[in-house]
């Protein structure tokens, strides 16, 4: 990580032997490749520092997310990768998989979880769900960063957009975008951060309402303050009813 990190100040400073463009795509590689391998060891926090400086497409990262990547992304969903990372970033291990250190743990990753459960004096469950919510803040924290950096127009991928079909480049775009804010919200219904959740759907956003709604079945005062402030006021009244109905069924 050494390595990478000091490569890449050499290049803010100018201290590089090729030119800027094949610097940065290097740099770049070289993020994505260490964080492929924090995240197989469930260093999930130190991963998406690296994932975020590699700008890895999102869908990539929330595909390790089973019960998050919902219907946005299919098991045929096209996502460009450099050819040296295919293979890693294909072969990536879900979060669950990653947690369940007994059956699919390296030795040394083994050791590392080890160390980690004395140093927190966590049983194993405790510890397993630790890790969960470390990889989902870990989540939440890259998708913010990377829908900052799409929105003011940053972030490309790391491949020649010039050479790209521009009505492809936009459609994986939009679809990049609307996997970054769907998931985003998802997780903040899941860890009930009401305010930051409203706020994101009051503004400009890609969320798709069909993909968020189950999450926030248990929360119904909240799901109709969704649903309205997008606007979807015919859901909105057949949720009021439901209710109504419900309460006075009870």
């Amino acid at each position: 990580m050494r390595i990478v990190d000091d490569e890449r100040r050499r290049g803010r400073r100018g201290e590089i032997e090729s030119d800027k463009t094949t610097h940065q795509g290097t740099v770049r590689f070289l993020h994505l490749l260490v964080a492929s391998h924090l995240m197989s060891r469930g260093i999930f926090t130190k991963a998406g520092d690296y994932f975020a400086k590699g700008k890895i497409d999102s869908r990539i990262l929330v595909r390790s997310f089973p019960t998050l990547r919902g219907k946005l992304i299919g098991s045929a969903e096209e996502v460009e990768v450099y050819e040296g990372l295919r293979d890693v970033l294909s072969s990536m291990p879900s979060i669950e998989d990653i947690g369940t250190w007994s059956s699919t743990a390296s030795d040394n990753a083994y050791l590392l979880v080890t160390r980690r459960l004395e140093k927190e004096s966590l049983d194993a469950d405790e510890h397993h769900q630790a890790l969960m919510n470390e990889a989902n803040e870990m989540l939440a924290e890259f998708l913010r960063k990377t829908r900052t950096s799409r929105r003011k127009g940053g972030g490309s991928r790391g491949l020649d957009s010039r050479k790209l079909d521009m009505v492809s480049l936009y459609r994986r775009w939009c679809a990049d975008l609307q996997v970054i804010d769907t998931t985003l919200a998802k997780l903040l219904a899941n860890s009930g951060d009401t305010p930051e959740l409203l706020s994101l759907l009051a503004g400009s956003n890609d969320c798709v309402s069909s993909e968020l709604e189950p999450f926030l079945e248990q929360r119904p005062y909240v799901l109709v303050t969704v649903m309205r402030i997008q606007g979807k006021i015919e859901r909105v009244l057949e949720l009021l009813q439901s209710y109504v109905q419900y309460i006075s069924w009870n």
